[in-house]
């Protein structure tokens, strides 16, 4: 989900929704904009400052060029080629 630190007497997370929930941490403000992040293919993490979100971190990762090569040649291997992502589903569509 990601992690916790204290940073200068304040807690500090950093991490997916998931762990601001667990957190109980309020989102509304935030969804719009982790929405965005998330339609452009990137993941996006959320920091929270004393229970409070302060802000979103995006992080988006290139396909390789060689990747088309290479899953053509399992392919032509006879090899059924699955993809399993972490990311949201645009991020695996790249």
């Amino acid at each position: 989900f990601g992690i916790g630190a204290g940073v200068n007497g304040k807690e500090v997370l950093v991490g997916r929704r998931k762990l601001m929930r667990k957190d109980k941490m309020e989102m509304l403000d935030w969804e719009g904009r982790m929405e965005k992040v998330e339609r452009e293919g990137k993941r996006g993490m959320v920091i929270g400052v004393d229970n409070k979100v302060g802000g979103i971190v995006a992080v988006g990762e290139r396909v390789k060029e060689t990747c088309k090569e290479g899953i053509s040649r399992m392919v032509d291997l006879g090899l059924e080629v699955i993809m399993v992502t972490g990311d949201n589903q645009r991020s695996g569509e790249g």
